[in-house]
């Protein structure tokens, strides 16, 4: 993607010169934000990780005791026994790049 944008950065300062006879700083060639963690949790017990809110979607990965995580918020989802719980409360986080969910039980602010 850097690559892209660099030529595309390049393309424009070029259109900019042979136009205006003013080139454009590397600094205005727009770059993607990055995403913002809305809060620091930290996981309580080993659980998996899913797709969906719900113990019916895919379990795509696993989180360990310990581990950090970037919860995006609650969302109400399936009930589930996790984490000394039974609930259906899940919190949204960053699983490896992706939107993915885990038992918001199993999580510490």
């Amino acid at each position: 993607m850097r690559v892209r944008e660099v030529v595309i950065g390049a393309a424009l300062a070029l259109a900019a010169t042979s136009t205006t006879g003013v080139g454009l700083a590397a600094a205005e060639v727009p770059h993607p934000a990055p995403v913002a963690c809305g809060a620091e949790a930290t996981v309580i017990d080993a659980t998996k990780v899913r797709s969906e809110p719900t113990t019916h979607s895919t379990a795509v990965g696993r989180l360990d005791k310990g581990e950090q995580v970037c919860s995006h918020g609650m969302r109400t989802g399936g009930t589930y026994e996790a984490c000394g719980s039974k609930d259906d409360h899940w919190d949204q986080i960053t699983f490896k790049g992706e939107k993915r969910y885990v038992a918001s039980a199993c999580l510490r602010a």
